[in-house]
């Protein structure tokens, strides 16, 4: 999951853990190598659901270009039947990276197959995603708990509220 907003971007561990499924190393901006190469690198995180903040449009951008990586605050008001047809596109793009598999005829260049099984990779895990927001749509869990921005945003109210309080009286 990612969360958008304005200039800062905050990032869910477990989706940096596929960058390098997703993206040559090379075209990851250096901002996100510099603070997440371990994770990258060895695609495991000890803490999967934390958030990993960043700035910049750039680094917006590039993760904005990542199709494996739902944007939660576009997802979490999404009806039962837009989430169904997300999941459901999804899947239509895993059974079409299955038939890519399928009529491999032995001539394919390793990278090509390397390309397809990273995609199915990349495509289980939005699957996997997608399944959680239908369990927070229930009420069985919160996808999202604090990322730093959000704490900055809740403390920010806190002390505007307080502000408005003091002024009062």
């Amino acid at each position: 999951m990612k969360i958008v907003n304005n200039e800062i971007i905050d990032v869910q561990q477990s989706d940096l853990e596929l960058l390098s499924k997703a993206r040559k190393l090379e075209e990851i901006p250096t901002e996100v190598m510099d603070s997440c190469k371990d994770i990258i690198i060895n695609g495991h995180s000890d803490s999967p659901m934390e958030f990993r903040s960043f700035e910049g449009k750039n680094v917006i951008t590039f993760f904005n270009s990542l199709d494996y990586i739902l944007d939660y605050s576009e997802v979490k008001n999404l009806s039962w039947t837009e989430v169904i047809n997300v999941g459901a596109e999804t899947l239509k793009e895993l059974n079409e990276c299955f038939k890519s598999l399928d009529s491999l005829t032995g001539n394919e260049s390793k990278e090509e197959i390397d390309r397809i099984n990273n995609r199915l990779a990349l495509l289980r895990y939005k699957m996997a995603v997608i399944k959680n927001i239908t369990k927070e749509k229930k009420g069985e869990i919160r996808l999202v708990s604090n990322t730093k921005h959000e704490s900055k945003n809740q403390i920010r109210s806190l002390i505007k509220s307080m502000r408005r309080t003091s002024t009062k009286k």
